[in-house]
């Protein structure tokens, strides 16, 4: 009875792991995805300027070319209505996706490593400087 109870839990886990699967699966069919998949306005790339602040390199149409300060508001920073330009950051775009989860591991170590570099250097200077205000001290208050 035991083994009974415990293959019909195995069998309603993986049957729910079914209809999760193929609920992903149709919701994905029909919602879009958050990038979207328009072919008239793209995003290549953004890049943070401060707090709720962004500059965004958008390809409209696959003619122009848009940079967008995006804040409170979206204002058109400068235009750019070069086919080559299109082609040359598409193609950019396109290697950096195909590379970028290669090697996503080894920035991701070298920036720590470099992150505990820099705090050893910190560390470093900041006990070289208090060394160096005991000697001043030592000395001057004599």
């Amino acid at each position: 009875m035991n083994a009974m109870m415990t293959l019909r839990y195995v069998l309603s886990f993986f049957f729910i792991l079914v209809l999760a699967y193929y609920s992903i699966r149709l919701l994905g069919k029909r919602v879009p995805s958050a990038q979207g998949r328009s072919r008239v306005l793209r995003v290549v790339s953004a890049h943070p300027l401060g707090q709720n602040k962004t500059l965004q390199v958008v390809v409209f149409d696959e003619k122009t070319v848009l940079l967008l300060g995006v804040g409170s508001d979206v204002s058109c920073v400068a235009r750019f209505d070069d086919e080559e330009l299109v082609a040359r950051l598409t193609r950019t775009q396109r290697e950096s996706q195909i590379v970028e989860p290669a090697f996503s591991w080894m920035r991701n170590r070298l920036q720590k490593n470099r992150a505990l570099s820099d705090e050893a250097a910190f560390s470093e200077l900041l006990s070289k400087r208090i060394d160096g205000m005991k000697q001043y001290r030592s000395q001057h208050s004599d």
